[in-house]
């Protein structure tokens, strides 16, 4: 797990929390980032992931696990690593902990495999750690790694009308439940309906396999 533990290193290291972060508005609970996370997932005030102390500290609690619920589904439904390479499409990747999953799952049971991961997520707030990730994932491994920081429904257009590369695994990282806390009803359909479109078109090629996992993750389709 030295992968897991290099990633938290460098959040710790970069982890700066001793009084109010520079350029806060927000007084953290007993100057922890942790009051903060909750208020936010737990929607008591109307605040997104808005400060690198908040990434850092996110990444260091969740990281592990996170990525081993990955590892917890994979091994309930191993046919997810029959693909012969995994195309991962995660929307709202934040720290990776999908990809950590998958890539310890590999390690620890000696399972030789490419992994080509799109990341996507509007939150810029990531782009270090997605830094931090390449340099410690890529220098070593069978993995490729993109990130994107567009619109998801452009992401997904462009998907649909190339294919030069299509996911076979799609990763929801709490974005349904994201959109219907923060979008319209309609919003929310043709999000839906273009994931649909995706996998449709990847599950429904001759010879191929495709996953959606959603939650966090929680659900295999």
């Amino acid at each position: 797990m030295s992968y897991f533990a290099d990633l938290i290193d460098y959040c710790h290291s970069n982890y700066n929390r001793s009084n109010q972060c520079t350029g806060c508005s927000y007084t953290c609970p007993n100057n922890v980032c942790e009051g903060c996370l909750d208020d936010i997932h737990f929607r008591r005030i109307s605040r997104r992931y808005d400060c690198d102390n908040i990434a850092f500290y996110y990444t260091c609690k969740y990281m592990y696990k996170y990525s081993s619920e990955i590892q917890y589904l994979i091994d309930a439904s191993p046919v997810i690593v029959e693909l012969p390479k995994l195309k991962i499409l995660s929307i709202g990747c934040g720290p990776c902990t999908d990809l950590f999953g998958f890539v310890n799952y590999l390690g620890r049971n000696g399972i030789s495999k490419n992994i080509e991961y799109f990341g996507v997520d509007l939150n810029k707030i990531w782009i270090p750690i997605h830094k931090e990730i390449k340099k410690i994932l890529e220098n070593c491994l069978s993995v490729k790694i993109r990130y994107t920081y567009n619109n998801i429904f452009k992401v997904l257009e462009k998907i649909n009308s190339n294919n030069i590369w299509q996911p076979n695994i799609l990763m929801l990282q709490y974005v349904i439940s994201d959109m219907v806390a923060n979008s319209s009803h309609q919003t929310v359909r043709d999000f839906i309906d273009k994931i649909v479109k995706v996998m449709d078109y990847n599950s429904c090629k001759k010879g191929s396999q495709a996953a959606t996992i959603s939650g966090r993750p929680g659900t295999l389709h």
